[in-house]
């Protein structure tokens, strides 16, 4: 039956097309008819076959159904012609080629692919192409869609049956010697994904057949096209390559094999037996552990006890062995009971014990050797032998200089994996050390050396012309003698000289002494010059030894060696062929004056800092931009501020002038106050802008080394603005001496000029070195002096030997709390907290070290010349609002003007003008006082007695020494050459008081009588008592070549006796106690008077000069003042004639010889606009002043009356100015 019969047949019935077929597929293919039984049907039937299958494929593309619903009808049909086909033995008969049309929703199903060559379908232009997806490969599961069983593709594309011949094996897969195809083969794919194949498995030869298989094999192939075509599929190649290679064991289990699924087994099998034995191993374990921790709590509980000390030595000693806790817990149990002590001493273990032998003494040591388990005196004086100083009776010689390097260079007594050791870096010259000078107060007391065998306790200055060995009893004689007749002299204090190398190491930086000699400050400049030239050629000898160069020499500002580093630091200019010249040569203003092999001076900067603060508390005060500055000026600003006047009377007080923390306290406060506000009156305004003027150059002075996260190009960068902005006040107006002394401005900007000098000399000789400001100046001898006070002796206050031997320990205790800092806690007064935020300094704050530095130190990114000029800039920003402006040009235009020479000519002769107050030489101990000199030396019995001081055989440690090289023959019996020096030397000095004692007594380092506190007078009025306080204007009268003028001026101090007031009541200040310090205002005639006020007279914001006045001639004003920022005053000069009548009126007999002489000037005594002089008291007619005061009066604020409109004529004729009076 053909297609077009079908239809007919279906239009005849008027059924439709699919209901017909389905009657007879039914009726073919019913379910009860068997798959044997369709075979038989079909058997020889190949025509109507075909015709069955063309008809089958006309339905399906006129779309009478869809081809799922064959499936199930087919699927045994199929099955039938597959067995039928199996059992041919026949060549299969051939077929006519006939062209089906076939329109599927989905991929095929397995019984119509069997009629349809898939490949050769043919598609339509008029259709759309659904494409048969292929098997997807299960490696690209999550990438590649992958048909499911039920899922059929549609197509349009028309089929073609070819000619083909019966009995496809399938498609064979060459399996690995020794696999099976049961265990190889993936099964399990099967059930979760559609494959286009079937698995046939003969004589154990795997087979896959497509399941659109032709069930023909071609000529001279093993297995029909479709099949062949099998080995594209990708799911297939990743099957095959998994059964060549094997699957990964992470792989999903469906696709493991057999074989796979059977290794997997074994595997979780062998894992389960692991972790079961490992479990049982856990519990052994676990049982162990029980068993330690119950032995760790014993031992925890036996430490707790406290029986044993050092109980890390016993630990430690366990260790070594190798021993259990249980094993330890029997050694403690052990020295518990004092039957074992470990003797595993370390070395931090013996340099404790040393420390504490050296500042406690030999009790402390014992102590801790008993109590704590220390190491005894006996084991650290073997373990811990160091080398004694040299110390020198004259001059340090360069040979003695040298010995003493090499015996604190000798050997690394502590953590010896930091010697010191040469820089290995191509070009360095090693270390930069600062080689710093500094004296010490000592006892005056003549002591024997028996190690080399000389005379100690004599000033250098006089030892040259006495014995320096005692060899024979004459030498005492001859140095009684001298001392009587005042040709020697006993040194009061040492000069000490020691070396700090410029190094972030702990171990490296430590100072370390290399000289000392006595010395009773008479030595000059010249002389003293030549002790420190003896030091830089024995460190220049000894570079070997000390690994490095010297970067520069530094001292505090002790004028007479001030003079001495001119001398050897300023001989010329910077040689061109310096290998420093081009990175200072373009610093305009810089001075490059320098010694042998570029050689500069340094001052210490805690110094500096400490004689700022005694320049703002000196009597005379100081002046900034024009205004007078004293400490009650100050004290006004501060309490203006709001410091309670507790915060102010601790910040100036006088009492001590060496107190770093006081004096970094100060300078931070005046740095932080606030700038003027429209609310301030006048003269608050003007001295606070000073005062603003004055903190900026303290912030940019001292932030650089306090300031731990500044980079150094930061640090160049303020301490040249410091520069400029000193040089810029040094010499405005020629203020000179007025703002500070002479000396400390040339220490300031020598200072500066060795950081600026060092930086490129570490630049050349270490570029990728680090600079630490912080280790310029004499900051570690001071650290040296604390270690020395501290060290225990039997007399607190060490003579020039016990100094000598403490400062030999001193280095090696500076150098063993270099290494160990978490021992040690800095003195207070070396103590210096960052310059960042306003507030008091606290007295626990850290002392500032290399390794707390935090900012970009290395010299490699710093350049001098932009952190100089950057520098300049910054100034001239902060001096914007000076009264007289600053002109850099006219510093640039003389080449003789530079930071030293502010004026062209050098101010370093000058050194020696320095101020007792400024002298911070003297190192705590008190002024010892000399009896006076003896009449005769004393007998030879007193030396007869057998007794012998220990102290005397403190210093006999060598047992080589022979008897008579240490005694002397007195009266036929040898004695001791140390007990007659004590005997016969011993009324020559007194015990001096101590710091120990003085702090333990609480009393004050400086004493001196505290001041009276100020009182201000209760009143009634409920305005309060009218008074003077400080900035209040005033009028006074003055005598100008002994003529009388007025004087206009605000006050600066106020005193009643001794003490100083803050304000004082107007009807106590005519009593003759009372004085009053003011400056003198300049002020000219206003130009633009003002009508309404009438005021003719303004203050041009300058001052003259200062004066001191009994209180009773001042006479309290209140001018009016303009109302622009900043304000001034104004005056009228009817007022100003009747307040200097007032004045003149008020004075008794004999007052003017007593009113203060002032030097003419070129504004002073006031001039009108013809230039004539005014307000001339000694032509105004006193009778008119009744007449005046009838006028109206004003009242003043703080109470003072004074007269508003006053008309006493004044003549200027006899005292008229051309140019000079």
């Amino acid at each position: 039956m053909t297609y077009e019969e079908l239809k007919e047949e279906a239009r005849s019935a008027k059924e439709d097309v699919w209901e017909l077929l389905d009657r007879k597929l039914n009726r073919l293919c019913a379910s009860d008819i068997s798959v044997e039984t369709l075979k038989d049907t079909f058997s020889g039937q190949h025509d109507k076959l075909t015709m069955l299958c063309v008809m089958l494929t006309n339905c399906l593309s006129a779309g009478h159904m869809q081809s799922t619903v064959l499936e199930g009808k087919l699927a045994r049909a199929i099955e039938a012609l597959r067995l039928l086909s199996l059992q041919s033995s026949a060549a299969p008969s051939q077929l006519t080629e006939t062209t089906l049309s076939l329109n599927t929703d989905a991929q095929a199903p397995i019984d119509v692919d069997a009629f349809i060559d898939v490949d050769a379908i043919v598609e339509p232009e008029d259709r759309p192409r659904a494409r048969i997806e292929e098997a997807i490969d299960v490696d690209a599961l999550e990438d590649l869609p992958v048909a499911t069983r039920a899922s059929v593709a549609k197509s349009s594309r028309p089929l073609i049956i070819r000619k083909i011949y019966l009995y496809c094996p399938g498609f064979r897969v060459i399996l690995e010697a020794g696999q099976n195809p049961y265990t190889i083969y993936p099964w399990a794919m099967h059930m979760v994904y559609e494959m286009p194949w079937d698995i046939y498995i003969l004589r154990d030869v795997l087979f896959l057949r497509s399941r659109n298989c032709n069930d023909a094999v071609p000529d001279d192939q093993e297995c029909c096209a479709t099949c062949s075509r099998l080995i594209r599929n990708n799911v297939l190649k990743g099957i095959l390559k998994r059964m060549k290679e094997g699957v990964h064991e992470n792989s999903p289990h469906y696709i493991q094999p057999i074989g796979g699924l059977l290794q997997v087994i074994e595997r979780k099998d062998l894992r389960c037996d692991r972790e079961r034995h490992k479990g049982l191993n856990r519990d052994r374990a676990l049982l162990v552990r029980n068993r330690q921790l119950a032995d760790s709590k014993r031992f925890v509980l036996a430490v707790a006890s406290g029986k044993v000390s050092r109980v890390s030595a016993l630990v430690r000693t366990g260790v070594n062995r190798g021993a259990s806790v249980k094993a330890m817990l029997v050694s403690f149990e052990k020295a518990a009971e004092g039957l074992y002590k470990p003797k595993n001493i370390q070395e931090k273990e013996v340099l404790l014990g040393w420390l504490l032998w050296k500042f406690g003494g030999p009790r402390c040591a014992g102590i801790a050797n008993r109590a704590l388990g220390l190491p005894s005196v006996s084991t650290v004086r073997v373990r811990m032998k160091t080398e004694r100083l040299v110390i020198s009776v004259l001059i340090p010689s360069v040979t003695e200089v040298v010995t003493n390097i090499n015996r604190m260079f000798s050997s690394d007594l502590v953590r010896s994996d930091a010697s010191v050791a040469k820089r290995g870096t191509t070009g360095s010259k090693g270390y930069g050390y600062v080689l710093q000078f500094d004296e010490i107060a000592c006892e005056r007391r003549i002591r024997y050396d028996p190690a080399s065998n000389k005379i100690l306790g004599l000033a250098r200055e006089t030892a040259l012309n006495t014995p320096q060995e005692f060899t024979s009893i004459d030498d005492a004689h001859q140095l009684y003698e001298d001392l009587v007749s005042g040709q020697a002299e006993m040194a009061s204090e040492v000069t000490v000289i020691a070396l700090g190398a410029v190094a972030p190491e702990t171990r490296v930086y430590a100072g370390r002494p290399i000289g000392l000699s006595g010395t009773c400050k008479t030595e000059d400049g010249e002389t003293h010059a030549k002790l420190i030239e003896n030091a830089i050629l024995a460190c220049g000898e000894a570079k070997d030894k000390i690994g490095g160069y010297i970067m520069c020499i530094a001292s505090d500002g002790e004028s007479r060696r001030g003079l001495s580093f001119n001398i050897l630091t300023m001989q010329a200019p910077l040689a061109e062929i310096s290998p420093i010249y081009p990175l200072l040569r373009p610093l305009q203003l810089l001075d490059l004056m320098v010694g042998q092999n570029d050689l500069t001076g340094d001052k210490d900067y805690k110094h500096v800092f400490k004689r700022y603060r005694n320049l703002l508390l000196r009597g005379k005060g100081l002046y900034v931009d024009g205004v007078f500055i004293n400490r009650d000026i100050l004290g006004e600003q501060l309490r203006a501020d709001r410091l309670s006047p507790m915060r102010i009377r601790e910040l100036l007080k006088p009492d001590d002038k060496q107190d770093v923390v006081l004096a970094y306290n100060l300078l931070k406060t005046i740095a932080h106050l606030r700038s003027p506000n429209t609310n301030d009156s006048a003269g608050f305004i003007r001295t606070r802008a000073a005062l603003n003027i004055l903190g900026k150059l303290f912030e940019n002075l001292i932030a650089p080394y306090t300031s731990i996260d500044m980079t150094l190009a930061e640090q160049l960068n303020r301490l040249s603005t410091a520069a400029h902005m000193a040089l810029a006040l040094y010499t405005q107006n020629d203020t000179r001496g007025k703002l500070m002394p002479v000396q400390l401005y040339t220490d300031t900007m020598i200072m500066i000029k060795n950081v600026f000098f060092c930086v490129a000399k570490m630049k050349v000789y270490e570029p990728k070195g680090k600079f630490f400001l912080i280790l310029m100046g004499t900051d570690r001898l001071e650290t040296l002096f604390g270690i020395v006070r501290t060290i225990s002796g039997n007399d607190s206050n060490p003579d020039l030997m016990q100094l000598g031997w403490r400062l030999s320990d001193s280095g090696t205790a500076a150098e063993i709390l270099a290494a160990y800092p978490e021992w040690d806690r800095s003195p207070r007064r070396l103590t210096l907290p960052p310059f960042t935020q306003p507030g008091e300094v606290r007295q626990s704050a850290d002392h500032i070290n290399p390794g707390s530095w935090r900012g970009d130190i290395y010299v490699a990114n710093a350049t001098p010349l932009t952190g100089w000029r950057e520098g300049r800039r910054r100034a001239g920003d902060l001096l914007k609002t000076l009264q007289t402006p600053i002109t850099w040009n006219k510093f640039y235009a003389n080449d003789k003007i530079n930071i030293l020479q502010p004026f062209g000519a050098t101010l370093l002769q000058r050194t020696g003008e320095i101020p007792a107050e400024d002298d911070e030489t003297r190192e705590g101990l008190d002024e010892n006082h000399v009896l006076p000199p003896l009449e005769t030396s004393p007998t030879h019995d007193a030396l007869s007695r057998e007794e012998i001081d220990l102290e005397d055989l403190a210093g006999v440690e060598d047992e080589s020494l022979e008897k008579r090289k240490t005694h002397v023959t007195v009266n036929g019996k040898q004695i001791n050459k140390a007990r007659v020096l004590r005997e016969w030397f011993r009324h020559f000095s007194t015990a001096a008081s101590t710091d120990r004692l003085k702090r333990v007594a609480q009393i004050s380092r400086y004493s001196t009588s505290a001041p009276a506190a100020a009182s201000i007078p209760d009143g009634d009025s409920v305005f309060g008592i009218p008074n003077l306080s400080i900035n209040d204007p005033v009028a006074t009268l003055v005598s100008v070549n002994d003529v009388i003028f007025l004087a206009v001026g605000h006050v600066t101090s106020i005193k009643k006796g001794q003490a100083r007031l803050e304000s004082i009541d107007l009807e106590l200040l005519r009593e003759n106690s009372v004085s009053v310090t003011i400056q003198i205002l300049q002020i000219k005639p206003d130009e633009r008077s003002n009508a309404t006020s009438r005021t003719d007279w303004s203050w041009t914001s300058q001052f003259e000069q200062s004066i001191t006045t009994p209180g009773r001639f001042v006479q309290p004003i209140n001018p009016p003042t303009t109302n622009v920022f900043p304000p001034t005053y104004l005056f009228r000069s009817d007022e100003l004639r009747a307040t200097a009548a007032l004045i003149h009126d008020n004075l008794a007999p004999g007052d003017i010889k007593q009113l203060p002489k002032v030097k003419q000037t070129e504004t002073f005594p006031y001039r009108s606009s013809e230039g004539e002089a005014c307000f001339n008291i000694t032509t105004v007619t006193i009778a008119l002043l009744p007449r005046i005061l009838t006028g109206r009066m004003d009242r003043k604020s703080s109470g003072t009356w004074v007269p508003t409109s006053c008309m006493i004529p004044v003549s200027t004729d006899q005292y008229r100015v051309a140019g000079a009076v």
